[in-house]
């Protein structure tokens, strides 16, 4: 998976309709090609779509679809009060990721490989929900879950960098638009694809990692 998945990666996604009732994820680093783009729906266990589509109303269970470029295939699947199983195209399960207050996100060994918690230095806003991200009680990053076009704005500026969204297409009309993910140490690529899976699962699953979420 390319960049490096190192100290200081900033990997943004935008979320984007290309056709009706369907969303995408886009994930890029900086202004470059994709590096990862999620199919929001409903797939089978071999990845063919189902009739239907994860709706924002209705809430319902959904099996995205994450496509790493240069990496694997993972499937997000994702219920209200069900934990999140993310595993690859044959059915290996890669992680499960247990929500609440604060959400973690485990190894199938049950060895926990992440924690979701409030971002106490950046607070709820209109614009965006913060989570500080942890591994075995050290920072890791924040990720950053985009709610209008003014958190992705925000965004911008913190990196100092153009806004490549919106050279591409104009903001869809949904309660997520995107998301930021900061990282300020290095990690393996397994541990990157988990991270752009959760992004799948607030963005597009909308599914609620902290307390402020719900």
């Amino acid at each position: 998976m390319a960049p490096e998945s190192g100290a200081g990666l900033v990997i943004e996604a935008r979320v984007q309709q290309p056709a009706q009732d369907a969303l995408q994820l886009v994930f890029r680093c900086g202004t470059g090609e994709p590096i990862a783009t999620a199919d929001q729906g409903v797939f089978d266990a071999l990845g063919h779509r189902m009739g239907g589509s994860l709706g924002f109303e209705s809430g319902g269970s959904g099996i995205h679809r994450l496509a790493v470029h240069d990496g694997p295939v993972l499937y997000i699947s994702s219920g209200c009060g069900l934990p999140t199983v993310v595993s690859t195209a044959d059915g290996q399960e890669v992680a499960l990721i247990t929500r609440g207050l604060v959400s973690t996100a485990s190894a199938p060994d049950g060895t926990e490989l992440f924690r979701f918690l409030p971002a106490p230095a950046h607070p709820k806003t209109p614009s965006a929900y913060h989570l500080l991200i942890t591994a075995a009680g050290q920072r890791v990053g924040v990720l950053d879950v985009i709610r209008n076009c003014e958190g992705l704005v925000e965004a911008c500026r913190e990196d100092h960098s153009d806004p490549w969204w919106e050279h591409i297409v104009k903001p869809v009309a949904v309660p997520v638009v995107g998301t930021r993910l900061a990282l300020e140490r290095p990690l393996g690529d397994l541990q990157v694809q988990i991270l752009l899976a959760v992004c799948v699962d607030t963005a597009i699953g909308l599914r609620p990692y902290v307390a402020e979420m719900v």
